[in-house]
């Protein structure tokens, strides 16, 4: 993984998008899905980058939450049944692996070990 780009500064800057595509680029996803909190010019946008660094991005959803503070408050118990009217099962047993471990986020039966 390359070093991030620095200011000068003592602390080193990373876009959240290039972080994302970094921990990707770690785990060896090479095919994704998406689910972004994001308006949808926003999230066009992450899925283009995403795309530009190598990686497919097989679908993705928009959940159009215009507030931050929303954003915080979106029930991550929500996201299998999102995540379930994507890609079909079998395509998304091929191409998902967990990318969130905070203790928040539910976890598919395959990310329980």
């Amino acid at each position: 993984m390359p070093a991030p780009p620095t200011t000068g500064g003592a602390a080193p800057v990373v876009t959240s998008a290039g972080a994302l595509v970094d921990a990707l680029k770690v785990m060896g996803a090479r095919r994704i899905a998406l689910v972004a909190p994001y308006m949808k010019p926003l999230t066009e946008l992450v899925v283009d980058y995403i795309r530009h660094e190598d990686i497919e991005v097989s679908d993705w959803r928009a959940l159009e939450i215009p507030d931050n503070l929303e954003v915080g408050r979106h029930d991550p118990a929500l996201l299998p049944a999102i995540v379930a009217g994507m890609t079909p099962a079998a395509s998304m047993r091929s191409c998902c692996r967990p990318a969130c471990r905070c203790p928040r986020c539910p976890r598919s039966p395959r990310s329980r070990r």
